[in-house]
């Protein structure tokens, strides 16, 4: 969106005192715990603390897939008070810009105040999907200082369309498409935007016929290979993605996996939750039929 701005904010307060907040921020050992937007987790983590020194970060998506890497230096390290450090995305992700990271660790008399500002992105891009991504990842951070442990239940199902990838990447591009071949889609229409960043007003049908609101928001754009999006609205707010790959007979392999992070009280949704996402995917057979018929 052209008034879109440049930068991300965000005020948060953690009940843990700053010298625990900072550690699990830069021990790589924590943040392989709880690092990361959505489903995804982090299966390696290097960190030279130190100005000038590099961290890596390595995330591998939900259902798999090639994994997304991010990479940077430290600019400033002012343990448990401050810590700046350059982000730029080395794989995964087709958003190349170099971006900074400024925080600020606050005492509260044993509290934590963190004051995160992702700014500084050097050249054109959205930048709203780093505020849904650093909104889930401060989410884990909270249950990760509470010692609590998130149930992520997970469904991915796979079949074969013939038809091209960027036929049925145009397709599921268009998120309006769904009532197509989602039963449980009652309404879903655009809001705003296009690509990484855009957003669409989303029913769906709960238990017992219930209408739900379930508003997604595209997190990953990657034409004919990769398509990501979020739920932003509704009580569970599983992630999605569906990865495409040619195949020998001009076909493609589609792959849809839902993923949801489910803590505190959520976390006993987590078989009826596993139940219907897996019936979500499974209406992959009826895209084929859509698309190839």
């Amino acid at each position: 969106m052209a008034d879109e701005p440049a930068f991300v904010r965000f005020v948060e307060r953690f009940d843990a005192p700053c010298e625990r907040v900072f550690a699990a921020w830069t021990d790589p050992e924590e943040l392989v715990q709880w690092w990361g937007p959505g489903a995804f987790k982090v299966s390696s983590v290097t960190v030279d603390l130190r100005p000038g020194g590099r961290y890596r970060i390595v995330l591998e998506p939900p259902g798999g897939g090639e994994p997304l890497i991010l990479g940077g230096r430290y600019r400033e390290v002012v343990p448990p008070r401050r810590l700046v450090y350059t982000w730029r995305w080395e794989q995964g992700v087709p958003d190349e810009r170099e971006s900074l990271v400024t925080m600020e660790f606050r005492d509260l008399a044993g509290r934590t105040e963190v004051v995160l500002v992702h700014d500084n992105f050097v050249g054109p891009g959205p930048v709203e999907n780093y505020r849904m991504g650093w909104e889930s990842g401060l989410q884990r951070l909270a249950y990760h200082l509470q010692g609590e442990e998130e149930h992520v239940p997970e469904a991915t199902h796979e079949t074969t369309i013939a038809r091209p990838p960027e036929t049925v990447f145009a397709f599921l591009a268009d998120p309006e498409n769904d009532r197509r071949w989602r039963p449980a889609v009652l309404e879903i229409a655009h809001v705003s935007g296009t690509g990484v960043g855009s957003r669409y007003r989303q029913v769906v049908s709960g238990p017992g016929g219930r209408r739900i609101d379930a508003d997604i928001e595209i997190t990953e754009h990657d034409p004919d290979r990769v398509l990501g999006f979020q739920t932003v609205a509704g009580p569970v707010r599983p992630s999605g993605r569906y990865e495409l790959e040619p195949i020998s007979d001009g076909g493609t392999r589609v792959r849809f996996t839902l993923a949801a992070r489910l803590g505190g009280v959520k976390k006993a949704m987590g078989p009826m939750v596993k139940k219907t996402m897996e019936s979500e995917v499974a209406n992959l057979d009826r895209l084929k039929q859509v698309l190839e018929a």
